[in-house]
C-alpha cells in the first residue's frame, strides 16, 4: 500500500458537561455566563480550549472560568469531583463519563466540529495487509458504526470532498 491522501474517518464536536441531574439547569452556552456558576475551560493553548472559546464567542457568551485545565480529562474531572458546575468538552468525553457528567448539547450553529483524518504515509512489505485492513475498518461500516455508537463521533459519510 502506498501513501494516500488524508481522509476523514470521524468527526467530533463540543458538549457542555454538567453535574448529574443538571442541578444548575444549564440548557446552553449562554447559561455558562450566569453569575455564581463555576465553569472550567481548558487552557487556550490546547485545541479544546480554543474550540470552547470559539463556541462561546459564537453564542455571544463571556465566561470567566474558575480554572483552565490543560486537557479535557482534567476539565471533566472538575465537574465529576464537584469543583465546577460545568465545562465544555468533546461529546466523546461526555460519553466516557458514563453518567457522572451528563451532556447538554450545543447547537450546530454555535458548535465547533473537529475532524479525525487517516492516511497511510508509508508501508513496509510486512505492514501492507495490516495497514490496508485498518484503513478499511476505520473508513467503512462496521468500524464507522462502532466509532459512532461507542464514542459518539460523527460519521464522515457526508464529507464527500474528503473521501
Amino acid at each position: 500500500m502506498s501513501a494516500t491522501s488524508p481522509r476523514t474517518f470521524a468527526r467530533n464536536k463540543l458538549e457542555i458537561a454538567v453535574a448529574p441531574g443538571n442541578p444548575k439547569g444549564i440548557t446552553g452556552l449562554a447559561d455558562l455566563a450566569r453569575p455564581g456558576l463555576k465553569v472550567t475551560l481548558e487552557d487556550a493553548s490546547v485545541l479544546a480550549g480554543r474550540y470552547s472559546r470559539e463556541a462561546l464567542s459564537k453564542a455571544g457568551a463571556t465566561v470567566k472560568p474558575v480554572s483552565n485545565p490543560l486537557d479535557v480529562k482534567s476539565a471533566l474531572l472538575t465537574v465529576t469531583s464537584g469543583e465546577a458546575d460545568a465545562t465544555i468538552v468533546y461529546v466523546t468525553d461526555v460519553a466516557t463519563a458514563a453518567g457522572k457528567a451528563p451532556g447538554v448539547a450545543i447547537p450546530d450553529t454555535q458548535n465547533v466540529v473537529t475532524t479525525y483524518p487517516i492516511a497511510v504515509v508509508k508501508a513496509g512489505r510486512n505492514q501492507v495487509a495490516t495497514l490496508r485492513d485498518t484503513f478499511r475498518v476505520l473508513t467503512h461500516p462496521p468500524g464507522e458504526d462502532l466509532f459512532r455508537s461507542r464514542w459518539r463521533v460523527e460519521s464522515w459519510r457526508g464529507d464527500r470532498d474528503q473521501r
